[in-house]
């Protein structure tokens, strides 16, 4: 089975998002990049497109000067999540993997001592 990687991503020109996926050997010819809004439905159709699952570890992130959290985290992360799921049933991905924490998203700078 070959195996091949596509990253999705906010923003294009921000180099230190992807440079080290391009570190990797086989990125070359194995990683595709795309740039997209989860809140648009046709930015993800053309990354799912052709895979067999996908990994939707994406959520809004603010950390400072919230104003409204349902405004500005639920409410996106509920429709960005329904997009991808729509995308994926659209396009016949076999699989769709979520993960709901932030952890997921942000390192754990204690690591395994500090865990129960």
């Amino acid at each position: 089975m070959k195996q091949i990687l596509r990253y999705l991503f906010l923003k294009q020109n921000d180099e230190g998002e992807t440079k080290h996926l391009e570190a990797l050997d086989g990125a070359a010819s194995r990683l595709w990049l795309f740039e997209m809004d989860l809140l648009d439905p046709t930015s993800i159709l053309a990354a799912v497109n052709g895979t067999a699952g996908v990994f939707h570890l994406a959520s809004p992130l603010i950390l400072d000067g919230l104003q409204d959290p349902e405004k500005e985290l639920l409410d996106p992360a509920v429709k960005g999540t329904l997009n991808v799921l729509r995308a994926a049933k659209e396009c016949g991905v076999g699989r769709v993997v979520l993960v709901s924490s932030q952890a997921a998203m942000i390192p754990n700078p204690t690591g395994p001592s500090m865990w129960p």
